[in-house]
């Protein structure tokens, strides 16, 4: 059956908080899909969402049919029993849960319809780019999910979370480029995953027939064909790859290679492929136990040397698997600890720490230069509906820089990952990985997250003497940055500290700033100018400038002997006082919570840092949140604002800023738990309010 996007996507907002019961049966979607935070779905007997049309279709270009979420959602989305799959060619589609593409009646992706060829490719079988995507930011619980096709798709699982994941009892399966992609992952618990390879490889070999797609997303494997070479993973998919990252426990894996070229004679030879996994460059903490291979030479490679797969033969008989007990991947031991180096070298004469080594570095951004980029245009469009989004340039006041592993000449254990030594030297500008993404509104009422495809420019190649100054204003470093072996880590901070002000490049993400984008589809499409004057009171966790009143204090190399008590005064609980508007535009609990949890994480940005206000007052937090209705009529803004009165200050708390929110919520509008129109909680030093409003 047909299912018009904008009349699914408006039911999945209508059901928000609720479940929603998608009856058994197959709903083609010529377009995205927005799952909101706070969703329930359930599906009956594998109830199918099928991807269908040219939206999909690119594969150079690729396009999410399910995306849950957005960037800056924070919240919980529950899925069961549904199948994700596809109609057709569709070479660009991202699909995001239980997936099954192709071998399904009604597929147009049969037996009948793609033949199994021993020679050259199937024209029009390319039917998706990647089958699961976790990103930096997200995390999640997985159960008893299969990610299968039986026609041509690139890539299986991508996984780049860095925070806790849980994987229990998955498969990947018949993906050209690799089954499982662990890339910069951290924090990931995957209890028996299986793999098995394409059938049809090596005719044609990876990353046929998605050559011109490798790089679309991070992490895709490197296709430099070298003669001879045995680990470059150009004969076959990978079973699962995991590259720069730590901590993951792999509590069994059944990695299959059954045939090459649709043929069998090859299993016990262990000769269907020569390797399973690539294992490069990563930190400390990560583990396999019983791991079962079949079909390939090694079972591994690991930082450039095979593990042997007769070595670890189990059984003689046929298919002749081998099993390894326990793999502790190799890692450099040290590098879990990183060490943040506190901001305020930069402010010393001579910019100094120490650590012990062996070290790993996260060196403090240099806010003292600028430079300005321009955010190139994105024309999106769906069907006969388009539209161009434009983005103001954006102004970047920090030069992020490489990670660093420092080591003395004893050291001995750091020796896959590159090493200096200690001593002077000029940090090294990082690249960019991403531009900041635009979120726009497509003509079915869909909110889609979108950013240009080219790499953003290249940083300034160097900081040091002869380099030339910034070329928006500003100057570089007067003298190097000096790094000491000692017996103490210092000057550091802990990583959440570091975060709020610095926004490290190895964490998750480094643009926060992201925008919405709207479009009428006459080719327009730039985002509301009123919202640029919005801007959050608070210290900036995005390359943009953005003018602040919050101060921090910043020491030179001398520490005071104790902290001066402040003379400033702070809220009291006793004083509150609760206004409801009991007007005006209704919103929905789930939808107002989601706004104040997303309000309050950027405060916490800024987490025990004492944010002060003086003459008439200081906005702390200015945020709004496009949110679609309980209704699905219009879309609204959720304003959430925090302000400091004068005199006043407040220390910034991410559970203090629920507790006042969540008054204006739930003592507001209390027949039931929507209908709620705002509110605002005012005391002797802070006023919170939250206000829902509709904008056509």
């Amino acid at each position: 059956m047909g299912a018009k996007v904008g009349t699914f996507q408006r039911t999945l907002y209508e059901s928000q908080g609720s479940i929603l019961f998608v009856d058994a049966g197959s709903y083609i979607l010529t377009g995205a899909v927005t799952v909101p935070i706070g969703s329930r779905i359930v599906g009956k007997t594998w109830s199918q969402l099928v991807a269908s049309g040219p939206y999909f279709e690119d594969a150079a270009n690729p396009k999410v049919m399910m995306q849950v979420g957005l960037s800056s959602s924070v919240g919980n989305v529950e899925m069961q029993d549904l199948i994700f799959t596809s109609r057709g060619p569709t070479a660009g589609l991202v699909l995001d849960c239980h997936v099954r593409i192709g071998g399904a009646v009604g597929t147009e992706l049969t037996p009948a319809e793609c033949l199994a060829l021993t020679s050259g490719v199937a024209p029009g079988y390319n039917v998706a780019s990647l089958m699961m995507h976790i990103t930096p930011r997200a995390s999640g619980y997985f159960e008893n999910m299969w990610l299968w096709n039986s026609v041509y798709v690139a890539r299986g699982l991508l996984v780049e979370s860095t925070s806790p994941t849980w994987l229990y009892g998955t498969a990947s399966e018949h993906a050209a480029f690799y089954q499982y992609n662990f890339h910069e992952a951290q924090s990931i618990f995957a209890g028996m995953i299986q793999t098995k390879l394409p059938y049809y490889q090596p005719t044609p070999n990876p990353p046929a027939p998605f050559e011109a797609a490798v790089g679309v997303f991070p992490g895709d494997p490197d296709y430099s064909f070298t003669g001879g070479d045995e680990f470059s993973g150009c004969d076959e998919s990978w079973a699962v790859i995991i590259r720069e990252s730590a901590n993951i426990f792999v509590a069994g894996a059944g990695l299959y290679s059954w045939f090459s070229t649709y043929t069998q004679d090859c299993i016990d030879e262990h000769a269907c492929q020569k390797v399973l996994m690539l294992l490069q460059d990563n930190l400390a903490g990560i583990r396999f136990h019983n791991v079962i291979s079949i079909g390939a030479k090694y079972v591994a490679v690991m930082d450039g040397k095979g593990i042997d797969a007769l070595d670890y033969l189990n059984v003689e008989l046929h298919p002749r698997w081998s099993q390894i007990s326990v793999m502790d991947v190799a890692g450099d031991s040290e590098l879990a600890e990183l060490l943040w180096i506190d901001p305020k070298i930069w402010d010393m004469n001579q910019p100094a720490f120490t650590c012990v080594p062996p070290c790993l570095i996260n060196i403090p951004p240099w806010t003292k230069g600028t430079r300005i980029v321009d955010y190139p245009r994105i024309t999106v469009s769906d069907g006969n509906w388009s539209t161009t989004i434009t983005r103001r340039p954006i102004t970047i006041t920090r030069v992020q820089f490489e990670v660093i592993t420092l080591t003395t000449a004893e050291d001995s254990n750091i020796r896959r990952r590159s090493a200096q030594g200690f001593g002077d030297f000029w940090p090294v500008p990082a690249t960019t990985p991403t531009w900041p993404k635009v979120t726009y509104t497509n003509d079915a009422g869909a909110e889609i997250e979108t950013a240009p495809t080219m790499p953003f420019p290249a940083p300034p190649a160097s900081i040091g003497p002869n380099a030339p100054a910034p070329a928006a204003g500003g100057s570089w470093p007067k003298v190097a940055l000096r790094a000491e072996p000692g017996l103490v880590d210092q000057p550091a901070v802990d990583k959440c500290f570091w975060d709020s002000l610095v926004q490290s490049f190895f964490c998750s993400g480094i643009w926060d700033d992201e925008e919405n984008a709207s479009g009428d589809g006459d080719g327009d499409g730039s985002p509301n100018d009123e919202d640029y004057g919005e801007d959050m009171i608070c210290p900036d966790k995005t390359t943009s400038t953005t003018t602040t009143t919050t101060t921090r204090t910043t020491t030179t190399t001398k520490e005071p002997d104790k902290p001066t008590e402040s003379p400033l005064e702070v809220g009291r609980p006793e004083d509150n006082q609760r206004h409801c508007y009991d007007d005006g535009q209704l919103a929905t609990n789930m939808q107002m919570a989601n706004t104040a949890r997303t309000a309050g994480l950027i405060s916490r940005g800024v987490a025990g840092v004492a944010a002060t206000a003086a003459g008439t007052g200081t906005n702390l937090v200015f945020f709004r949140n496009d949110e679609l209705p309980g209704n699905g009529d219009w879309a609204i803004h959720i304003k959430t604002e925090i302000t400091i009165k004068p005199g006043c200050q407040f220390v910034v708390d991410y559970d203090q800023c629920q507790r006042y929110f969540g008054v204006a919520i739930d003592s507001c509008n209390c027949d039931g738990a929507n209908g709620k129109q705002g509110g605002m909680v005012d005391n002797n030093c802070y006023t919170f309010r939250i206000d829902p409003e509709t904008f056509g």
